[in-house]
């Protein structure tokens, strides 16, 4: 009897232990998740000489390596002043942007006084957990003071249009409660973060996004060397080839899928590849199917641009493709969007905004 008490409170001797330091591991945690302040005036578009009223902003963001604090970049776009505050402290600190990739709604700051990064534990990138996985969103919601933790699960992971810049990039999908000022925030699962929240969808509940650990690690790696490239462009425009009649017509057998090539752009490196009427059969090994999407992990697909986004400007990227009726395989070497032309593209100033509208008008399909 004396042995198996003994053996009891050995027990709930190291259940204590081991809940003592799972509590010291999650107050070093959120020592890592910081406040943004941000004093932003956008420009004025009427007025190209002048700037719209400043406004005050506030959002999230995580230590990362390198004495850096990742974020989105909505938070920090057209900052004119920027401070940071680590939870449970009430002192700000002057930060600035370090880099920034509007496409992929990131953005990394940094603070010239080290003593901000003292007692602050850098948070390391993991790996994207499987559908119905639990992850915990943490931030400051609608301004607040104190550091929110809500819960949910990844619920779906497939491309996107990000809001801020509508680029189309993969995100993951979670019901856990996304709220302004929870932007930039980190998606945490097994204390590594696995993405970044972004945005919210205003016409349904509780459905939240997030950058994934493949476009975080993607800025990650551009951010290097300071100069931004941003994500690759193939170059073409493609339809599905769903409908029996088209599939035939591309000389396509029944056991073969792709996505039909409408447009090439003549300035893109592809152009020496691929030309109207190719069907694409697969992109970097990922076959594309009649949809025009990839099997990215087992029985989850995403659009076929998945392949490409994994990549960087300058990669060669392989590619196999059938030409009235032929198979044939080539390397495409991956070059950069030659002028962004998306919807909200916040490092265009006035000044370049005409530029801009002419340039997208001649490349649009």
């Amino acid at each position: 009897m004396m042995k198996r008490l003994i053996a009891i409170s050995l027990l709930l001797l190291l259940g204590m232990q081991t809940a003592a330091a799972d509590s010291r591991e999650h107050e070093q945690l959120k020592r890592s998740i910081i406040k943004i302040y941000t004093t932003a005036a956008a420009p004025d578009y009427f007025n190209p000489w002048a700037l719209l009223n400043p406004k005050q902003l506030s959002g999230s963001g995580a230590v990362i390596r390198d004495q850096q604090i990742l974020t989105n970049a909505h938070v920090v776009a057209n900052g004119s002043f920027i401070q940071v505050q680590r939870h449970g402290d009430a002192k700000k600190f002057r930060a600035r942007v370090k880099f920034v990739s509007h496409d992929a709604d990131l953005a990394l700051l940094t603070v010239d006084d080290e003593s901000f990064f003292t007692d602050t534990r850098p948070l390391t990138l993991g790996k994207l957990p499987d559908l119905q996985e639990e992850v915990t969103a943490y931030g400051y919601p609608i301004g607040g003071k104190s550091l929110s933790i809500t819960r949910g699960v990844l619920s779906r992971v497939e491309h996107q249009y990000y809001a801020h810049a509508e680029s189309y990039l993969m995100a993951g999908q979670i019901d856990a409660a996304i709220n302004p000022g929870n932007s930039g925030g980190p998606v945490i699962s097994n204390g590594r973060i696995v993405g970044v929240a972004m945005q919210t969808n205003q016409s349904a509940e509780n459905l939240g996004y997030f950058v994934p650990p493949s476009v975080i690690a993607h800025v990650l790696e551009d951010a290097k060397d300071g100069v931004h490239q941003g994500f690759p462009e193939l170059g073409v425009v493609t339809q599905s080839l769903e409908s029996p009649s088209m599939k035939k017509a591309a000389g396509l057998s029944e056991d073969q899928d792709g996505a039909m090539v409408v447009k090439v752009f003549s300035d893109a490196p592809v152009a020496e590849v691929l030309k109207p009427g190719d069907v694409l059969l697969e992109v970097d090994g990922f076959k594309v199917a009649a949809d025009r999407t990839v099997e990215w992990r087992e029985n989850q697909r995403t659009n076929y641009h998945y392949a490409v986004d994994r990549h960087h400007v300058g990669d060669a990227l392989p590619v196999r493709f059938s030409r009235n009726g032929e198979e044939q395989t080539a390397q495409v070497t991956l070059a950069a969007a030659p002028f962004p032309c998306t919807g909200t593209q916040r490092a265009i100033r006035p000044t370049a905004a005409l530029l801009h509208f002419w340039w997208c008008g001649i490349r649009a399909p």
